[in-house]
């Protein structure tokens, strides 16, 4: 006879531990499908390697400043010095360590594991969730297969040096030059680490403008940042993936913009245009679903009672901390507690770019679709910990209800915005005011002084401006 489950997950992704993690602390009996490693994107392709690379290149650029605090003779290494395999070596560690600690939890809360791929779920008295190797039944289904990168055509399978993200991340050498195509938050993210360790970056994107999610002055000074650091972009150009030729010193390949064709050339490619979500080979039997289009409504639950999605297989916005707080909302509302549900208002955004960007709520174009907005703004170049680290080249800006004085939305380009924007997090969860903003006391000199700042700046009221 099966065992019957109180839930069963598939997907041990961020989304998927973090659900099984919590349930299991709730006393759920839990089982967590995972044909990789736990972690999934996040950890193996995703976030931690990518700002482990980030990591280097901001440290290789940081060196810059010690010449003007009295090292005037010091000179920065050559990057040919860098021992790229030492590198990947560090990354891998740090993994590792991450990827220990999670099989350790899953043990530790006494969570079921099957590494295994599932094959089918099947609805009867329960879902019957079946393997090639197990069959087990369950109360509850949260499906958390995240997501692939989309290349068009699979070009990266047919030649060595285009590249997806979760590829690039395994290189066995530092390009000496590279083009990405895309300017979203990947695309963004790879550009900056090239750029900063001076390997010639092309960004080749066929909209006019950078991270389209991202408030408009925020992306506009961001490309001009990336701009002065040696990034080249191409704007208004389509990509003809069935162009690329690949020799031995480069890949070439044609775009077009207005119609006139272009060659293009780097000794790497990097395709950055999105990621689609995944449900593999997995058959829903029994029920009316299409597994490539899986809808959720905001409680994550499908038309199929008891079946959820989350993370980015759900088709929300493909961000780990999303995935996470949606895995918190389905088992809140497993165990009872039916008034928690999803809004992607809440969710930041984080770029871990060169100044960082940040964002939470709607950015000044969208407030004013349903809304008389006032906007408070205030420059790095007036915090006093911005001056001191020499990171003064940004700014936060904040969208206000006219009528109301509520916050709905923080924007922030500089130093440590993905660190600060959990302020604003909290402060629209509690539909907090610019005023209470204002007021709350800041520590001096931080520069977390900025919201404060900008705040008061709602009003005409800022100290440092």
């Amino acid at each position: 006879m099966n065992i019957v489950y109180d839930i069963a997950i598939i997907g041990g992704g961020i989304g998927g531990y973090t659900a099984a993690i919590k349930a299991a602390k709730n006393g759920l009996k839990v089982a967590l499908f995972e044909k990789g490693k736990i972690g999934g994107t996040c950890l193996h392709e995703g976030c931690i390697p990518t700002k482990t690379f980030l990591q280097l290149s901001n440290k290789y650029q940081d060196i810059q400043k010690l010449k003007k605090m009295g090292f005037s003779h010091f000179q920065r290494p050559n990057i040919e010095e860098l021992n790229w395999e030492q590198f990947l070596s560090y990354k891998n560690q740090t993994i590792s360590q991450l990827f220990t600690g999670l099989q350790y939890l899953v043990q530790k809360n006494k969570i079921d594991f099957f590494p295994e791929k599932v094959d089918s779920i099947v609805k009867k008295e329960f879902f019957d969730v079946l393997s090639k190797k197990t069959t087990i039944s369950a109360k509850e289904i949260i499906m958390a297969t995240g997501s692939v990168p989309f290349v068009p055509n699979k070009v990266n399978e047919v030649f060595e040096k285009v590249l997806s993200s979760d590829q690039l991340l395994e290189l066995k050498e530092l390009p000496t030059s590279i083009a990405i195509i895309g300017s979203g938050v990947i695309g963004i993210e790879f550009a900056t680490f090239f750029s900063q360790l001076g390997i010639p970056v092309s960004i080749i994107e066929k909209e006019q403008y950078i991270l389209p999610t991202i408030d408009r002055d925020i992306s506009n000074k961001l490309k001009e940042k990336l701009i002065k650091n040696g990034v080249n972009f191409k704007m208004g150009y389509e990509v003809d993936f069935n162009s690329f030729v690949e020799s031995a010193e480069n890949v070439r390949f044609t775009t077009t913009k207005d119609g006139i064709a272009n060659e293009e050339s780097a000794q790497y490619v990097l395709v950055a245009i999105g990621r689609k979500r995944f449900n593999g080979d997995l058959l829903l039997e029994q029920m009316d679903l299409n597994k490539d289009q899986l809808e959720v409504n905001e409680h994550l639950e499908t038309t199929q009672k008891g079946l959820y999605v989350i993370g980015d297989a759900s088709g929300n916005i493909q961000l780990a901390h999303a995935a996470s707080h949606q895995a918190e909302i389905v088992i809140e509302r497993i165990l009872g507690n039916k008034e928690v549900k999803y809004d992607e208002f809440y969710v930041p955004k984080c770029i871990y770019s060169y100044p960082e960007v940040s964002s939470i709520g709607l950015t000044e174009e969208e407030a004013k679709k349903d809304y008389n907005v006032k906007v408070g703004r205030f420059q790095l170049s007036g915090n006093g910990k911005s001056v001191i680290t020499g990171e003064t080249d940004g700014f936060i800006k904040v969208v206000v209800d006219e009528k109301t004085d509520r916050i709905l939305g923080v924007h922030i380009i500089g130093d440590k915005a993905t660190e600060l924007i959990s302020e604003a997090s909290l402060a629209l969860l509690v539909e907090a005011t610019s005023m209470e903003i204002g007021f709350t006391i800041h520590p001096h000199p931080t520069v977390s002084e900025i919201f404060n700042e900008a705040a008061l700046a709602v009003n005409g009221q800022e100290i440092h401006s």
